[in-house]
């Protein structure tokens, strides 16, 4: 505003306001610099307080905001070791809460498959990096963590991979919980009977004179949701 009044009234050479002037951009310039490093200093300091309650993604949002107020304002000088050495020092639990991210992400969106393969990676680093040094959790066994945090999309479609795999059990243990979850028995009814087909086939081989009707209790237990399992088992057990 002042520089346009100055041109405004022709006054580009006048001493006295060009010395006003520069004292005014100095101070506008001195004010700049102290509110930039009132605002990495404040976020600093709440990135270290959301560290210290193990928020990391949190953390590390504070610390890189930091980092762009003081990039936005380099003529200022403002130091950011602190921040560059904070964001360095919780980087490993912040590369595993992003791996996890996109798990939920993953599975929310529908792709299971690849919700499966970043948890088994997040496992993987959670251990190389020792993860557990920051107070974080994981469960390194993928059938535990579907089992016991899997939406019902995820669990029916790891059931079937199970099955697909030959592990018997497993899916088994997924399509109950479905059947507990009272989730709709007409999406899931072709998948038990072509588990009970290959339990049966497996049966039949470990115990070729045995009754199947008692066999498929073992699996069934007289629940007349699994009736297309026992169905498929007959099926199985009795064919060559």
């Amino acid at each position: 505003m002042a520089t346009e009044s100055q041109q405004k009234y022709f006054l580009m050479e006048d001493v006295e306001i060009n010395k006003q002037l520069e004292t005014l951009r100095k101070g506008i310039f001195t004010q700049q610099c102290i509110n930039a490093q009132n605002s990495v200093d404040s976020a600093y300091n709440k990135g270290q307080e959301v560290e210290a309650e193990m928020q990391y993604l949190h953390a590390n949002s504070c610390y890189e905001y930091g980092l762009e107020i003081a990039n936005l304002n380099l003529n200022c000088n403002i130091s950011i070791d602190s921040l560059e050495s904070a964001i360095f020092n919780i980087r490993p639990a912040v590369t595993y809460l992003q791996l996890m991210k996109e798990v939920k992400n993953d599975e929310t969106k529908g792709r299971f498959q690849l919700s499966m393969d970043n948890y088994e990676k997040a496992t993987k680093y959670f251990l190389e990096f020792k993860i557990n040094s920051f107070g974080l959790d994981h469960d390194p066994n993928l059938f535990a963590f579907i089992t016991n945090k899997g939406s019902n999309g995820m669990i029916n479609y790891a059931a079937s991979r199970y099955r697909e795999q030959n592990e018997l059990d497993h899916s088994l243990t997924l399509y109950k919980i479905l059947i507990d979850r009272n989730y709709d028995l007409e999406m899931i009814e072709g998948s038990l009977y072509k588990l009970g087909f290959q339990l049966g086939q497996t049966d039949k081989k470990l115990n070729p004179g045995s009754s199947w009707r008692e066999l498929v209790k073992v699996y069934t237990n007289d629940n007349k949701k699994l009736k297309r399992l026992r169905k498929g088992y007959k099926r199985g057990f009795k064919s060559k």
